[in-house]
């Protein structure tokens, strides 16, 4: 899984008394982090696919082994 897909997503947080400069700057920094967030989101489901299509094509590439009904140890 890439990084960016396991990293925890922070997003910012008001100080106690905020200012309107400080509503503005974290409205906007808010909606970027959002939307790294949901890039790190869909790369990660993008990944995931792709690994399971993979192991999909093996499987259906691959010769169904004999397996023994006994296996002795």
């Amino acid at each position: 899984m890439p990084p960016a897909a396991t990293t925890p997503c922070v997003l910012v947080r008001l100080p106690g008394d905020p200012t309107q400069a400080d509503l503005e700057i974290a409205y906007a920094e808010r909606g970027l982090r959002l939307a790294a967030c949901e890039t790190a989101r869909s790369l990660a489901v993008e990944t995931l696919l792709a690994e399971r299509a993979l192991q999909d094509r093996w499987r259906r590439e691959t010769a169904p082994r004999a397996r023994p009904w006994f296996r002795p140890w």
